[in-house]
């Protein structure tokens, strides 16, 4: 009778529980009482006795220890099996009693040989991700069925099941690459400021006493839209004097034409006559001065001629706050009762439909922009606070001068932002194309997955199984990637692939050699 079969596990190592990771969400989503019994040899054996010169064999409890070799760990073989001789490339072999003793690197007898060492081949230290899909879906595990349906060993080819149960419930998502276009970018941070030609301060141009706030913080204001009022003495006789200045011009102007008319019939003097074309143009000088104070103080056109129809009424001293522009009331400090000073600001304003996002450019990435002058350029900016949300704008301002300090130059992005999502001072991430977009094979990031340097993705390759492929990354927009290594009409695993890398990556560190 030949011996059982059994496996020998690498000293130091501890064997990891076979279930993984999709295991346990599986068994979270479909409930408990499904999946294999697991209670079988490995619960039922009884403990192997323990070697002084190295680590416990695990025959099953009627095999006889083999001795120990001088070279390697102990071998597994059956008790009258003779021990093969040590491979050079890694430990003893744990082949039956009627297997041959060396090992085919590749193929066997009876099937492919399947290993896991380190590289996850022999000699040639070939991975799973070197080997074809038909030699890893051809691998035979030591639980005498295809490795890749083998709920212990599909793992170790670099191979991983995807139950629909996990499509179903949103942790697995797969898909097709897409084409898509694609440019190359510059990548670049700075801060969001407003645009400079869209914000403004505002503030009484004469000393007085806030009377009356009429917006509030935050509050969306039209051209013209008032904001406060302030009573100045200072506006008060500037009205009164603009007020005595309009009628004296009045006066004047009456004046000098009856003289004309006197002068024409031959009644009065050349003398009179200048004398009174001197006065009317005097007061009409006074009254335009006088005009001139009042839009100085701040009243505008339609003010002054309502004060002018109103009369002495008029002449209240109220100086009214206005926006010169559609915005947003961004700063307010006007308080009902404060006594302000001429100049004080008191209330901010700002268009916040655009935005400038200021970045600093090193000097080596000056010959790759370019100069403003060339054109600008299409850039996307994102911030933390938007996951997910880009916004786009273009780079149209790039600086003369090197700092000294940081040997950078700014350089300035305008960035649309018509929903008001975005606001000064965020931190922000800009992408600004170098080079014109060319139409390439993307991926989500998520899917392109990396281990010991290489990049790879989980491929379909029959019914619900999926096996690391290799790819070659290209560029990177935001959350997409180039890659090279996989066809279009190929089905990819695009969200969740991580759980599988943790299934994969814990069997090959957890298991040692089977043959």
């Amino acid at each position: 009778m030949s011996s059982p079969r059994v496996r020998v596990r690498r000293p130091g190592r501890v064997r990891l529980p076979a279930f993984g990771v999709v295991g346990i969400l599986l068994a979270l989503i479909i409930g408990p009482g499904c999946g294999n019994d697991r209670q079988g040899g490995a619960q039922r054996r009884e403990a192997a006795p323990v070697h002084a010169h190295g680590p416990a064999c695990d025959h099953a409890p009627a095999a006889e220890c083999a001795p120990v070799h001088a070279h390697g760990p102990a071998c597994d073989h059956g008790p009258a099996a003779e021990c093969a001789p040590v491979h050079a490339h890694g430990p003893a072999c744990d082949h039956g009693p009627a297997a041959e003793a060396a090992c085919a690197h590749g193929t066997a007898g009876g099937g492919a040989c399947f290993h896991d060492h380190a590289g996850h081949a022999h000699g040639g230290g070939l991975s799973d991700l070197d080997r074809p899909v038909e030699e890893l879906l051809g691998l035979r595990c030591e639980h005498a069925m295809p490795a890749f349906r083998c709920d212990d060993c599909r793992y170790e080819a670099g191979i991983a099941r995807v139950p629909a149960a996990l499509v179903e419930g949103g942790l697995v998502r797969v898909g097709r690459p897409v084409p898509a276009p694609l440019a190359s970018e510059l990548e670049l941070s700075g801060l969001i400021e407003f645009d400079g030609r869209k914000v403004v301060e505002l503030g009484s141009r004469a000393s007085g006493v806030v009377r009356r706030v009429a917006t509030d913080l935050g509050a969306a204001v039209a051209p013209g839209s008032l904001l406060a009022e302030i009573e100045s003495a200072d506006v008060g006789r500037a009205q009164a004097a603009y007020l005595e200045a309009q009628t004296a011009a009045r006066v004047a102007a009456r004046a000098y034409e009856r003289q004309r008319e006197l002068r024409l019939a031959g009644i009065t003097s050349e003398r009179e006559h200048l004398e009174a074309e001197q006065a009317h143009a005097a007061a009409a000088i006074r009254a335009d001065l006088t005009r001139q104070d009042l839009a100085r103080l701040g009243l505008s056109a339609a003010e002054i001629e309502a004060l002018e129809r109103a009369g002495a009424a008029g002449a209240d001293g109220l100086l009214a706050l206005r926006a010169p522009f559609a915005g947003e009331v961004v700063e307010l400090s006007a308080v009902t009762g404060r006594q302000v000073a001429a100049g004080e600001p008191l209330a901010r304003l700002a268009d916040r439909r655009t935005l400038w996002v200021w970045v600093d450019l090193y000097e080596t990435q000056l010959a790759v922009l370019g100069s403003a002058a060339e054109g600008s350029r299409p850039a996307r900016v994102t911030v933390r606070a938007l996951p997910g949300r880009e916004f786009a704008g273009r780079l149209d301002f790039v600086g003369r001068v090197v700092d000294p300090g940081s040997r950078t130059v700014k350089a300035r992005i305008t960035l649309e932002n018509a929903g008001g999502e975005l606001r000064p001072g965020m931190f922000a991430a800009a992408r600004v194309a170098i080079d014109a977009p060319r139409t390439a094979l993307v991926l989500p990031s998520a899917a392109v997955l990396s281990d010991e340097g290489r990049d790879f993705v989980f491929v379909h390759c029959l019914e619900d199984y999926y096996l690391r492929r290799p790819v070659t990354r290209g560029r990177t927009t935001g959350e997409r990637v180039e890659v090279a290594g996989v066809g279009e009409e190929q089905q990819v695993v695009l969200e969740g692939a991580f759980l599988l890398k943790s299934d994969v990556l814990r069997a090959k560190m957890g298991e040692g050699c089977a043959h």
